[in-house]
């Protein structure tokens, strides 16, 4: 974020729950200027929970909800802040594009709004990602003509603040699973806000790393498991 985003000195707040890799010592010892909040709970708050305190913590207009297991790519914010010119009062959430390595069983080539790439050509972990080989990949992508997408990222969006706080955020009773997006998305359909997916604005996701793999995750044969369970 630091390095790509547009707005690099925006604030950052990070919220960790419960973790036991070395994150917390980490977030104490960072050089990023980062807002951190630590904490250890016998009921999780989980990601919905996570992403309510963090937006609770946020003194900005706009809030750019990225998640740990993700990379974003040059000017991601900025063109997501585009959409936002001359809408009025309209509820938009915007989300990136998202590129991913093709990781499970099932994963295609393509849909809508996520781009599948054979893992050994950007990597498949944050230790061998090709972090250059990406950003300038991304760039020409986001140069194509690609048709913008009806659809709002779960893991992974931009809205007002105030527009996020206004439909109360993830609800309690999916916590701490990673699936209450769906619910917070059909919420705010029914009350009428408008979405669009852009590939003017990327993020490398690393895809469900935490959630789906034990330990973090090479312990098992990754391309034998599908990607829904």
């Amino acid at each position: 974020i630091r390095q790509n985003a547009h707005y690099n000195d925006m604030p950052i707040i990070v919220y960790a729950e419960n973790c036991t890799d070395g994150t917390n010592e980490w977030l104490s010892n960072n050089e990023y200027n980062l807002e951190y909040y630590i904490e250890n709970n016998k009921i999780e708050k989980g990601i919905g929970g996570g992403m309510d305190f963090c937006v609770s913590k946020s003194q900005t207009e706009f809030v750019n909800i990225i998640h740990s297991d993700m990379w974003i790519a040059p000017n991601q914010d900025l063109e997501l802040l585009k959409l936002y010119d001359d809408i009025g009062d309209t509820k938009l959430i915007a989300s990136s594009f998202r590129i991913q390595p093709r990781i499970f069983l099932n994963d295609p080539e393509y849909r809508p709004g996520t781009v599948f790439l054979e893992k050994e050509e950007y990597g498949a972990y944050a230790e061998d990602f090709n972090s250059d080989g990406f950003d300038n990949w991304a760039e020409e992508f986001m140069k194509l003509d690609n048709e913008p997408v009806r659809k709002g990222g779960g893991a992974g969006f931009f809205c007002r603040v105030e527009d996020y706080k206004w439909i109360g955020g993830n609800d309690d009773l999916f916590r701490p699973a990673s699936w209450e997006d769906k619910d917070l998305f059909m919420r705010m359909q029914m009350e009428g806000y408008k979405f669009i997916m852009t590939s003017k604005s990327l993020i490398w996701h690393f895809t469900s790393r935490t959630s789906r793999f034990p330990n973090g995750t090479k312990e098992l044969d990754n391309s034998k498991r599908p990607a829904h369970i």
